[in-house]
């Protein structure tokens, strides 16, 4: 009873925990701003410079795979070429 809630509390407030959790919230926003770049630079007409921030936020993390139906959805309501070639 009681004593698991204590457990669970000293666990939960280790400094390795606490420490591990705060490196990889840090990486989440890296590759969430490299996302909200790439839908910026679509809808202000760099479609190149939105691919560089999308392989920029996939370099940190394979999740950014999850942002690729809004960003074709968006890539494809502008009008870009599939291959980037005008």
């Amino acid at each position: 009873g009681q004593l698991a809630g204590w457990a669970t509390l000293a666990v939960l407030y280790l400094p390795t925990v606490v420490l591990n959790g705060a490196f990889w919230g840090q990486v989440d926003m890296v590759w969430t701003c490299a996302i909200l770049g790439a839908l910026y630079a679509l809808i202000d007409d760099r479609p190149a410079l939105a691919m560089v921030c999308f392989g920029l936020g996939f370099a940190f993390k394979l999740q950014t795979i999850f942002a690729v139906p809004l960003l074709a959805l968006v890539w494809l309501r502008r009008g870009y070429s599939p291959l980037l070639c005008g």
